[in-house]
């Protein structure tokens, strides 16, 4: 089975019951979606400078489907905890930020295609050999399951089940396949895997009875649990592959070092707190600001 790290599976799934609750109502209205700017208003010359000249203006592209990471409001503007930080981070670096959304099978193609500059998405050693990754917060990866758990499922048992994950998300390219692998090493049956173009899709295929669990980011698993608890369940399992979340841009542009500086100076005076308060996920900060510390 896809072994946990229990230190960083014990903080996520500690948090799970308090991010679930506090979540609910935050796709009408992000609590932190104005955070564009230094809390002077202006760059930090310091961290300006370690900028690229050709990094004062990027094209940020987030998932617009994927609460609360990243997402649309009611208004279409785009917000989430990852649009917050962002921007916050680009602000004290003196960078210039166009969002736009997309799909997420077509964030990373569009990167290395230099239509986008960077996004958030998992920092794993596999990408890193493409991406240079500026470490956000933790997460992992956990399933839902619809309310009583009439299969009583666990994420380590999924052998012979329809499994729906996001197109292109980690859970499909790298979860999915090693949980396959163990069903056919305890000479099980694979469990089907389902993809779908967006975590809502995913959802919606459980509650219409087209997949028996979703498998999704932790977050992301327990914000939809908290806008459905009447249909939607977590399951009482550590989550799987914890990794950092990060900011991800081609590798070797010098960019991330900036950011890196950047993320520091929040963590340093509150800010970078606050914004994951704002969000309720303050349990999956990281201590410190890294480049590429995915596993």
């Amino acid at each position: 089975m896809y072994p946990p790290t229990h230190r960083t599976s014990a903080i996520v799934i500690a948090s799970l019951a308090a991010v679930g609750l506090a979540l609910q109502g935050c796709a009408a209205a992000g609590p932190g979606s104005a955070t564009s700017e230094s809390p002077n208003g202006s760059a930090i010359p310091a961290i300006a400078e370690k900028v690229p000249d050709k990094f004062s203006q990027v094209v940020y592209v987030l998932d617009a489907t994927y609460p609360p990471l990243s997402y649309q409001d009611a208004s279409g503007k785009m917000t989430g905890v990852e649009f917050d930080l962002g921007m916050e981070v680009f602000a004290r670096a003196g960078i210039d930020a166009d969002v736009q959304p997309s799909a997420f099978d077509a964030i990373i193609p569009g990167i290395q295609a230099g239509k986008y500059h960077l996004s958030a998405f998992n920092d794993t050693a596999k990408r890193q050999e493409i991406f240079d990754f500026v470490d956000l917060f933790q997460s992992g990866t956990s399933i839902i399951v619809p309310k009583g758990n009439p299969l009583s499922l666990s994420i380590d048992d999924l052998c012979g089940i329809r499994v729906a994950v996001q197109l292109g998300s980690q859970q499909e390219t790298t979860v999915a396949p090693s949980l396959n692998d163990a069903c056919k090493a305890d000479g099980e049956k694979p469990f089907e895997v389902i993809t779908y173009g967006s975590g809502n899709e995913a959802v919606l295929a459980l509650t219409s009875n087209r997949a028996d669990v979703v498998l999704t980011e932790t977050i992301s698993a327990a914000y939809a649990v908290s806008e459905s608890p009447e249909k939607l369940a977590l399951t009482q399992d550590e989550p799987l592959d914890p990794h950092p979340v990060a900011l991800g841009m081609m590798k070797g542009t010098g960019l991330a070092q900036a950011l890196q500086a950047s993320l520091q100076s929040m963590m340093d005076d509150g800010t970078y707190a606050s914004i994951l308060a704002q969000w309720k996920m303050d349990s999956l900060a990281i201590e410190s600001a890294t480049i590429n510390a995915g596993k």
